[in-house]
């Protein structure tokens, strides 16, 4: 028979003064850390982020990552310098990945340096964004993202499952993406334009976003919505009638050259004409 534990108040404020004390032992050395990279002592820094690692801590790492890959500009195209740091924190936190899976922090900074040295771009740019994503790439997207949603709840925030659900039409797992799809329309915290805002594009690997033709399968009375087939992905999907300027279209309709736009509501097909390009930067 197992033998009953009691509790008493005594032990119980034990267990969280050891557990206080223990988090501030945590905190100090990750100050001592940044501390050391601050005022470039390598001697401090790395004392600190393997007591850090002693104590069963990733933070060292995170720490560690922002100070090879710096600040991740977003009101701006980054420099080279600055992608070539994004490129050295992605190879620092990926030579790492087994001891940092479980971090949500590092999983996130590893996202955030690999598709801005990948791209050349942060995450959420611009609208109507295409990445030049080979299949090998996505499928390391996939690596990360799951991994992502695996840590703490806090990291399981709709945008990574739209980040995810865009991964996964690109590889051709449309239930997949129909299913987080479902999610974000139904749990969704964000409101007002963001939630229909185009973010994304289905891109080709160059990087060029990909081109479509299919045929109208219904339009709704008012003219207002309806859905196309796309022989290409055997599927169909929602179209916006009033996006393509063309009264006449109908049933049986045939629209050719469209994209296919990813916003947090699902998958939309998207009229060309609605992306404009200036030399890569963002766009007024």
């Amino acid at each position: 028979m197992g033998s009953t534990v009691i509790l008493t108040d005594a032990k119980i404020c034990q267990c969280i003064f050891v557990s206080n004390f223990l988090g501030s032992l945590q905190r100090f050395q990750e100050r001592r850390q940044q501390l050391g990279q601050l005022l470039q002592n390598e001697k401090m820094s790395n004392a600190a982020f393997l007591e850090l690692e002693r104590q069963g801590s990733t933070a060292g790492y995170v720490l560690r990552a922002i100070q090879i890959g710096g600040e991740v500009p977003r009101d701006r195209i980054p420099s080279d310098s600055e992608l070539k740091k994004a490129h050295d924190a992605t190879l620092f936190l990926e030579g790492s990945r087994k001891k940092i899976k479980a971090d949500g922090r590092a999983m996130q900074l590893l996202l955030r340096y690999w598709w801005l040295s990948k791209s050349k771009r942060v995450i959420f740019w611009d609208e109507r964004q295409s990445v030049p994503f080979d299949l090998n790439d996505w499928k390391y997207c996939l690596e990360i993202l799951t991994n992502i949603l695996q840590t703490e709840e806090v990291y399981r925030a709709p945008i990574v499952k739209y980040l995810l659900a865009v991964t996964f039409f690109h590889l051709n797992m449309f239930d997949n993406a129909d299913t987080l799809f479902n999610e974000l329309r139904r749990d969704t915290p964000i409101r007002g334009r963001r939630i229909i805002l185009r973010s994304y594009l289905m891109s080709n690997p160059d990087g060029t976003p990909r081109k479509f033709a299919g045929t109208v399968e219904w339009v709704d009375a008012k003219n207002n919505r309806g859905e196309i087939y796309i022989p290409d992905i055997r599927r169909k999907i929602l179209f916006i009638p009033s996006d393509f300027r063309r009264p006449d279209i109908m049933r049986g309709s045939a629209l050719n050259d469209f994209h296919i736009a990813f916003n947090f509501l699902g998958v939309i097909a998207d009229h060309p004409n609605y992306l404009e390009y200036s030399g890569g930067g963002r766009r007024s």
